[in-house]
């Protein structure tokens, strides 16, 4: 009986857990905020580009890679990128809350962007 008892006790300690996992795995809210503008540069006024500003909303989150267009639409690290912190100057990298990242697409019309980190990977769709 006793035998039976901690059995129990046992199988109840490993649902918790298993289930405490699995919540703390789940973590669907993106971590970063991403912003596209589209804008006209002064010497092409007959082209679109864009402007996509990535801000991160979680400190050290490194960002290891941004996918645009499913690399299929010739856009895929075409653009110019300026971060908010002087001293990270490429992809990857670690920022933390509120600083930001601002990628300028000349000449490509962004519709899809995967945002690949270390704490899980978001796609945005505009």
């Amino acid at each position: 009986m006793r035998t039976n008892k901690m059995i129990n006790i046992l199988k109840s300690l490993i649902t918790i857990t298993l289930i405490a996992l699995l919540f703390s795995a789940c973590d669907s809210e993106p971590q970063v905020q991403v912003e596209l503008q589209p804008f006209r540069n002064t010497n092409y006024p007959q082209y679109i580009h864009h402007r996509l500003i990535v801000t991160v909303l979680k400190d050290n989150l490194e960002i290891k890679d941004i996918v645009v267009n499913d690399k299929s639409e010739g856009c895929d690290h075409k653009g110019y990128i300026n971060f908010s912190d002087s001293k990270v100057n490429k992809l990857p990298a670690i920022l933390n809350s509120y600083q930001f990242m601002t990628i300028t697409f000349l000449g490509c019309r962004v519709k899809k962007v995967d945002i690949l980190t270390n704490q899980g990977d978001w796609s945005f769709e505009f």
